[in-house]
């Protein structure tokens, strides 16, 4: 992936973004990242992969097995 000047460092329109939107706090509690249901959004360079309105845009998030 070829990155223009000015893609990154803030969200905005137009700028590629890695965010993950959780309902609840990590810093208190780290295991809300381990509950798919509790993960709102996923956004990897600019495109949602679980958009916070529709949900799972492709497949589902699911841990890795043990």
């Amino acid at each position: 992936m070829h990155l223009r000047y000015g893609e990154l460092g803030t969200i905005e329109p137009g700028k590629r973004a890695d965010l993950v939107l959780v309902d609840g706090d990590p810093l208190a509690d780290i295991t809300v990242l381990q509950d798919g249901a509790r993960l709102l959004g996923i956004m990897k360079d600019g495109v949602f992969h679980k958009d916070p309105q529709k949900g799972p845009a492709r497949g589902h998030f699911s841990r890795p097995a043990a």
